[in-house]
């Protein structure tokens, strides 16, 4: 579908229809020019050769684009899947299984320039929003070393001068209300300040816990964010922003089998094997309400300098960021095995841009990044009968990082309307974990070789060359490098050493694109093609109820991106965005495989067992096993989160009357068949599936219709998601327990109304 679409617009470009042929059927209006910062500078997103989607508040606002989640469904390809009460973000098939607490997500997250590690705290929504940034593939040089797949990039709104309030007030489906309120003003003629507001309460769940009867997968959430803006002189200014956020949900940690399937039963078996799930497809049966609690805080201070020759930036920033979360990790009702954890973090960063001046004929920035880090698990609290007798067993695992580099970048014109961009980073990365357990009492024991350090430096890069044809077209071809640091596992079962850590991940990226507008800018296509050689992939999964980490796997990614956007007419803007992508694992020995045991349920762990040692799992074999040596390999099955179509279509339309304007928004994803695990489900015999650990192909309608009052301030919105009632997981994965999934949101629809003061 991308090459037929590209092949109209080729077509049409080819024709050289007269100018006034040409205007008589679009509109007078232009698209809007899009800058973004990807250079880590504002420029034309068609003058940047990096494959980028921006989203305006505007248009945020009119599709339902409230948070990371929901911003996936304007962006194919990514990804942002609410597991393990984190955010985990996939990029292009580029991203980290499971969130856990010191593994930095491989699509880094920025807001308002500053880097955000923890994968909770993407959690929150987005407040006095005025424009994202999804930078697409390694952006290892300018943004570091966990940028494998690509950057997302959130910016708030700025203080301003002049004097803004507005208010909002909601009302939705599951008895949800919220409020929110934005005010900018002068305070003296030099300081200027902002402060953003906003609280949801969703009292009603999407469904029922059959085994206690109270309701599930409810929601609240309240922040705020403040931001002063000191103007010194016309060449320095300061900028500090103070935030918080609370936010409790369900969604990604209440865990169900799969219907067909059950989890572990280790009592006589039901007829079918295990502890069936409950019929409703939002109605869990665990002995507790799985839920999860993040609060988080900072501060950040960004002061700007304009000397005669560049600009000087420096950025500090501080974040407390605390994950709080209950699992019933068997996913039934019976309490095996329960666990309580509790995921501090602290960060610190300081970064120093040295950028050229924007009028540079070579443009240029340099700069040294420092990051310092403290996170874990203290502790993750086990309870149930699989630790009977004793009341409980702690596990403890903290993770501190220290890590610095140093970057440059400078693109300079080497022929006429031709540009070169090279670009080097170098970071160090030292890391310590300590570890220990406690056996139903306050004694701490630690870890057999607790505590454990290493050590990693490794460089990153960019090419570009990139050709404008003219002014409305450029071409590019790159090829950059990124990586994802080494890190210790602070995942430690109580009473085992702590594992070896894993080496950094690297990705090397192949790209070819062309970024073009026709018509007076009234048609704009960006279309670019890439291929991913992704070595020592860090593969997360789930043994039991603790995680692994390990170096396992060589995959190679490779699709093309298409994006249109058209004013057809006046009033009209069309978008649609493309992406097919195909990505396999070249290599991936003993790659977890689990198969399911209809006897009692839950799975078994295919273990390396060479005859004459006991297979502990049969019927099912994994793929390219070896019975001589006991081992197999994954390599031919697809990579996890890597859907293989994905589209999404936009249309808005805003017309005047005489009552006041009115815009009318569609919002169409298409996405799904991609698997949650590495094993490709291979090993899910009946009365399990293979499509237990595949999201079918996914189709979403948002849709939202809006009023604005022509002078009093005044706008009234009804909105809708999922108009159909798509039943999908917003997380699924296979573990000893269970094949399960946590439900995305179902249909919800509601009504804002916005009051603006001048």
């Amino acid at each position: 579908m991308a090459m037929i679409l590209w092949g109209l617009v080729a077509s049409a470009v080819a024709d050289n229809a007269p100018e006034s042929q040409a205007t008589s059927t679009m509109a007078d209006r232009q698209l809007d020019e899009v800058t973004v910062t990807a250079n880590r500078r504002q420029e034309s997103n068609q003058r940047v050769p990096v494959g980028i989607a921006a989203v305006s508040a505007d248009t945020a606002k009119k599709v339902g684009v409230t948070d990371a989640q929901s911003l996936a469904a304007v962006v194919p390809g990514l990804l942002f899947n609410r597991q393990a009460n984190t955010s985990i973000p996939f990029l292009r098939g580029v991203g980290t299984p499971v969130g856990q607490s010191g593994d930095e997500p491989s699509v880094a997250m920025y807001i308002d320039g500053v880097y955000v590690p923890a994968g909770s705290a993407s959690m929150a929504s987005f407040t006095s929003l005025d424009h994202v940034e999804v930078e697409k593939g390694p952006q290892g040089t300018l943004f570091g070393r966990n940028a494998t797949g690509g950057v997302v990039q959130v910016f708030t709104r700025d203080p301003t001068a002049e004097a803004q309030l507005e208010v909002r007030a909601g009302y939705g489906e599951f008895d949800t209300w919220s409020a929110d309120v934005y005010a900018s003003g002068a305070l003296t003629n030099q300081l200027l300040a902002n402060v953003s507001a906003y609280w949801s309460n969703q009292s009603e769940g999407w469904g029922r816990n059959v085994t206690t009867g109270v309701p599930t997968f409810r929601s609240r959430e309240y922040g705020t964010r403040v931001k002063f803006l000191w103007n010194e002189s016309e060449r320095t200014n300061a900028l500090l922003t103070l935030d918080f956020d609370k936010t409790l949900a369900q969604q990604g940690v209440g865990f169900m089998a799969f219907p067909g399937t059950g989890s572990l039963n280790p009592l006589p078996p039901f007829p079918n094997g295990g502890i069936p799930p409950a019929p409703g497809y939002y109605d869990p049966n665990e002995n507790f309400n799985s839920e999860g609690d993040v609060r988080q805080y900072g501060a950040s201070l960004k002061i700007t300098h304009d000397f005669d020759w560049a600009r000087l930036v420096s950025i500090s920033a501080y974040r407390d960021t605390r994950n709080d979360y209950v699992l019933d990790e068997d996913a039934g009702p019976l309490p095996i095995v329960n666990v309580e954890l509790a995921t501090p973090e602290t960060t610190f960063t300081q970064e120093l841009q040295l950028i050229s001046q924007s009028d540079s004929n070579f443009s240029w920035i340099a700069g040294v990044f420092y990051f310092d880090d403290r996170a874990g698990f203290d502790p993750i609290h086990f309870t149930g009968a699989a630790f009977a007798p004793l009341p409980f067993v702690n596990s403890y695992g903290i993770l501190t990082t220290e890590s610095y580099a140093i970057f440059a970048q400078a693109t300079a014109t080497i022929f006429s309307d031709t540009h070169l961009t090279a670009g080097a980073r170098y970071t160090w990365d030292e890391r310590t974990v300590r570890a220990g357990a406690a056996f139903g009492n306050d004694t701490v024991v630690p870890a057999p070789n607790s505590p454990q350090s290493e050590s990693w430096s490794s460089p990153s890069w960019r090419l570009v060359l990139d050709h404008s044809f003219s002014p409305e077209m450029m071409a590019y071809l790159g090829y950059s490098r990124g990586f994802k640091s080494g890190l210790f596992n602070p995942v430690v079962f109580p009473g085992d050493p702590i594992d070896e850590p894993v080496d950094p991940e690297t990705l090397d990226a192949y790209t070819i694109g062309l970024k073009s507008e026709y018509l007076q800018r009234k048609l704009r296509v960006n279309v670019e093609a890439f291929y991913y050689d992704y070595n020592n992939i860090q593969v997360t999964q789930i043994l039991s109820a603790v995680s692994r980490i390990t170096n396992a796997a060589k995959a190679s990614i490779k699709g093309v991106d298409l994006d249109i956007t058209a004013v057809p007419v006046d009033g009209l803007t069309l978008t649609a965005a493309i992406e097919a992508i195909e990505g396999k694992y070249d290599s991936f020995p003993n790659g977890t495989f689990f198969v399911y045991d209809p006897a009692v349920g839950g799975n078994c762990t295919f273990a390396v067992a060479p005859p004459p040692a006991p297979v502990p799992c049969s019927g099912v074999l994994p793929p390219n096993y070896n019975a001589g040596t006991g081992t197999w390999d994954l390599k031919g099955n697809h990579t996890i989160q890597t859907p293989p179509f994905s589209l999404s279509l936009l249309a808005q339309y805003e017309f005047p009357t005489s009552v006041g304007r009115f815009d009318l928004n569609f919002a169409w994803t298409h996405t799904g068949n991609y698997y949650a695990s590495a094993d490709n489900g291979k090993g899910q015999i009946a009365p399990s599936s293979q499509q237990s650990d595949k999201q079918q192909v996914i189709d979403l309608l948002d849709a939202s219709l809006g009023w604005t009052a022509s002078d009093s301030g005044l706008e009234l919105r009804l909105w809708a998601k999922n108009l159909t009632n798509v039943q999908y997981w917003s997380y699924a994965d296979e573990i000893s327990f269970a094949t399960f999934y946590s439900p995305a949101p179902p249909r919800t629809y509601g009504v804002t109304m916005t009051k603006r003061f001048d």
